[in-house]
């Protein structure tokens, strides 16, 4: 009878601790620091990467800042869509953050890219940082960083 008195005890409590944890089950928001693009022809707008059309070879661009006298490199992933065929893009992701980064492409052309990115504190969630705004060489502006961004070429 102790012994079964025990385990009782043992899974009451045991209960009651785990009901404490006001974060249980809770979806904590994560930081965002990514964004997925593709380049488009100014005339056709045709994709110039992935497309039928095609002049550029995904392998050959690159994504950096520059630092004090270094650069940090920024890997560009290719991203291709189970839903929609040819529906690819290129995805990158700014960590450590950078208010600028450069796109080169492979004839030599950099895009200048400025990141706005908030920060706030959650409840339970800890610090969260999110980029909010990208301009594309001032002359092209998103803030819809969840959808596929279009860079005119």
């Amino acid at each position: 009878m102790r012994k079964i008195l025990k385990v009782h005890f043992t899974m009451i409590f045991m209960l009651v601790l785990s009901s404490c944890n006001p974060c249980r089950d809770l979806d904590c928001l994560v930081s965002q620091y990514d964004f997925e693009f593709r380049i488009l022809d100014s005339n056709t707008g045709s994709d110039l990467v992935f497309g039928s059309k095609r002049i550029f070879d995904p392998r050959e661009f690159s994504m950096f800042s520059i630092s004090g006298t270094g650069q940090q490199e920024y890997p560009l992933q290719i991203r291709s869509s189970s839903f929609f065929t040819g529906d690819t893009t290129f995805y990158a992701e700014v960590f450590p953050s950078a208010s600028q980064v450069f796109l080169r492409y492979p004839n030599g052309k950099i895009d200048t890219l400025e990141l706005l990115f908030r920060q706030f504190d959650s409840e339970y969630c800890g610090r969260i940082t999110e980029i909010t705004k990208l301009n594309r060489n001032k002359t092209q502006s998103f803030t819809q960083l969840r959808e596929v961004l279009e860079f005119i070429y």
